[in-house]
């Protein structure tokens, strides 16, 4: 009789502690979801700083002049180089078999 109830209560003691390890684990993945969902609102916050930055530190003349001064027609000698590079690109079409075939077609 003894046997059982120290079985029972063992087994009543190892199920209560994988119990408390599980809730523990849960725990856990609750605070770095947490965590995580902080570090990605900081990291959205700074991203917003930082937009915020660029936007106010271009204002649109001086980004117009910029452009009409790359845009503007060279009037120095033709030896100088270009700040631009052009960009070599090749276009070569996949051949696609017909959807039906010939001799299959409907008439």
């Amino acid at each position: 009789m003894f046997a059982k109830l120290l079985a029972t209560i063992v087994g009543l003691g190892l199920t209560a502690g994988v119990l408390l390890v599980n809730r523990q684990h849960r725990i856990d993945v609750a605070v770095e979801i947490s965590r995580s969902g902080d570090r990605l609102r900081d990291q959205e916050s700074s991203l917003a700083l930082m937009q915020a930055e660029i936007a106010a530190s271009v204002h649109p003349d001086r980004l117009n002049a910029m452009l009409a001064a790359l845009d503007a027609p060279e009037t120095s000698s033709e030896t100088e180089e270009s700040p631009w590079i052009a960009i070599p690109t090749r276009f070569d079409p996949i051949p696609i078999a017909p959807l039906v075939e010939p001799d299959r077609a409907a008439p």
